[in-house]
């Protein structure tokens, strides 16, 4: 067989490259072209995942680095409804999310990087019988390759750690602002497949990446200040309740903005609060106010920020 032996000679043992040639050359529709593919196979995985990258079309490149970059830097696999919605948002466009921009063919969304990703089902750990669907790097080799720096310098820009982290910090929030805030939050968590993901993780990514993008700040001071998105959010995920998974629309009074940004160790939000007249000591949250959610958490900057705008260190925490 023509293409066994062309691809035992020049395996090396790695099937994990096997695998990725026997998915290329699927694609070749005749006889001519699987010759020509066969007389032209990368040498090394590095190679491998270069020509992948490469001859991804352009309509779809930006799609395919924004599912990268969650799947590279986020700190679980997506969801499909997750990954569907990540790349419907419109971050710099000013649109924000419409449903109506959703693949009508969820699975189809590997097809944006085929042999880079892959779709798994596996039942969910709370052991309710339902099937979740994810989006996954398809091997550990992927992530190894994609934050070396062995990649191509268009590639790289995007996938750099604090580019990476910035972009799905902003995609967050932009879906939070424009979520339904009308509708109950169990709803919104039925409807909106990145809500929760969402409120859970943006401010992680935010934290260590807001310093070096102004359009990340000016997207949390604005979620921090919208009284409906804000309040959506927390009830969605409230980092003092981290054990709760459960969205609730009667939680009791949420924390002011400053203790939750705060207690996500948002340097420039906080400064940015404080600079709109933030009240510095008021109250509220399971550590009772501001400075003492900063101290609890080890942020010593932010500690230091609410200690010169007055913050109260006897104030009740």
């Amino acid at each position: 067989d023509e293409i066994e032996t062309a691809l035992t000679e020049k395996a090396n043992g790695m099937f994990r490259w096997v695998t990725c040639q026997l998915e290329s050359l699927e694609k070749c529709l005749e006889y001519p072209t699987l010759q020509r593919a066969l007389g032209c196979l990368p040498k090394t995985l590095d190679e491998t995942y270069a020509r992948i990258l490469s001859s991804i079309p352009s309509e779809y490149e930006h799609h395919t680095r924004r599912i990268l970059q969650f799947l590279t830097f986020s700190e679980r696999p997506l969801r499909i409804e997750e990954a569907v919605d990540a790349i419907a948002v419109d971050v710099k466009g000013g649109k924000g999310f419409d449903p109506k921009n959703r693949m009508p063919e969820p699975r189809e969304i590997s097809r944006y990087c085929s042999t880079l990703v892959v779709v798994v089902a596996r039942q969910s750990p709370k052991d309710d019988g339902e099937a979740i669907t994810e989006l996954q790097l398809a091997h550990f080799s992927v992530k190894e390759y994609l934050t070396s720096n062995r990649l191509d310098q268009s590639v790289a820009e995007d996938l750099e750690e604090t580019t990476a982290r910035a972009s799905i910090a902003k995609v967050c929030l932009t879906y939070l602002l424009g979520l339904n805030q009308s509708l109950p939050t169990r709803e919104i968590r039925r409807l909106f497949g990145l809500a929760q993901f969402s409120a859970r993780y943006w401010m992680e990514h935010a934290a260590v990446t807001e310093r070096h993008s102004l359009e990340l700040q000016k997207l949390a001071f604005n979620f921090f200040s919208s009284q409906a998105p804000f309040s959506c959010g927390y009830r969605l995920y409230n980092p003092d309740e981290p054990w709760e998974e459960e969205p609730e629309d009667d939680r009791p009074h949420l924390a002011p903005a400053l203790y939750y940004a705060s207690f996500g160790g948002l340097d420039c939000s906080v400064e940015n609060l404080l600079d709109k007249g933030a009240d510095v000591n008021a109250q509220g949250g399971t550590f009772g106010n501001a400075l003492y959610a900063a101290s609890s958490e080890g942020h010593e900057k932010i500690v230091q920020m609410l200690l010169d705008k007055g913050a109260d260190v006897n104030a009740q925490g």
